[in-house]
């Protein structure tokens, strides 16, 4: 078997591999969404408990991170003729929603309960709102201000290898939501469950952005500041696919031989 196929091989063994992850995730999510709100029974809420104290992350006191929002205000040029750069949006709208009465359920958050959501770094944090071409985006940065503990459970945390129910979560963090506020369900309740368990927040990969991590704050409030924040126009989007017949193909001819 030549190299070119054995890598294929290998990829799509890891492919499906990850197929079976999400269906572990589907089974949790019907578990809590048509049999279980509140008390769901299932094994990935079962590994999650035993496995608290083996994913914990310290994010430091003074860490910079990111949070990106699209544009919609006048482009202040008296800001750039007085600082030599054009600043996005204030603190107050950059940072989660003060009034509780506007705060829309996310993904880690019910309505009208306060997370913060950011990226380690500025590409990531532009991905994750998924804009078009010649947005313009504000990108604010958010100084931590004290040590605080997260449950990790990015593809960089080497403990996780092992795990694929904790990977199944990192799949239900990452994945995009195109609207359907039931899919928000299963991963408000892991980060409900991981707040009562003293964690200040989860560090998880982003879907949208390779390598990419992103971290929800469930106790930011106080925790964190506003430093500043610069506008970005998005120049374009770089799109990589491959031909999944001809991958299915070789799959196929691979396990013939044998």
């Amino acid at each position: 078997m030549e190299d070119e196929d054995i890598i294929k091989k290998q990829s799509l063994e890891k492919m499906l591999y990850f197929s079976d992850i999400a269906n572990d995730f589907c089974s949790f999510k019907n578990e809590i969404t048509y049999n279980n709100r509140f008390f769901p029974k299932h094994k990935i809420i079962t590994k999650l408990k035993k496995e608290l104290k083996n994913h914990q992350y310290i994010l430091e006191k003074e860490t910079i991170l990111y949070r990106s929002r699209i544009y919609r205000l006048p482009i202040d040029i008296n800001c750039f003729i007085e600082n030599g750069y054009l600043s996005g949006y204030d603190a107050e709208n950059s940072l989660a929603p003060k009034d509780k009465n506007i705060i829309v359920a996310g993904r880690a958050n019910p309505e009208k309960i306060s997370y913060l959501y950011l990226s380690q770094d500025i590409e990531t944090s532009i991905k994750e709102i998924r804009p078009i071409i010649k947005n313009r985006i504000s990108v604010a940065r958010i100084k931590i201000l004290k040590n605080l503990k997260l449950f990790d459970i990015s593809n960089l945390n080497k403990k996780l290898k092992n795990v694929p129910e904790l990977q199944s979560l990192n799949y239900a963090f990452s994945i995009p939501n195109f609207g359907d506020k039931t899919d928000y369900i299963p991963t408000q309740y892991i980060a409900e469950l991981l707040k009562n368990k003293k964690f200040d927040g989860i560090r998880f990969n982003s879907s949208l952005d390779n390598g990419g991590i992103n971290i929800t704050l469930f106790n930011h409030e106080n925790n964190c500041e506003f430093i500043d924040s610069k506008l970005y126009l998005l120049d374009d989007i770089n799109i990589h696919y491959s031909d999944m017949e001809d991958f299915f193909k070789l799959f196929l001819s691979i396990y013939n031989k044998k």
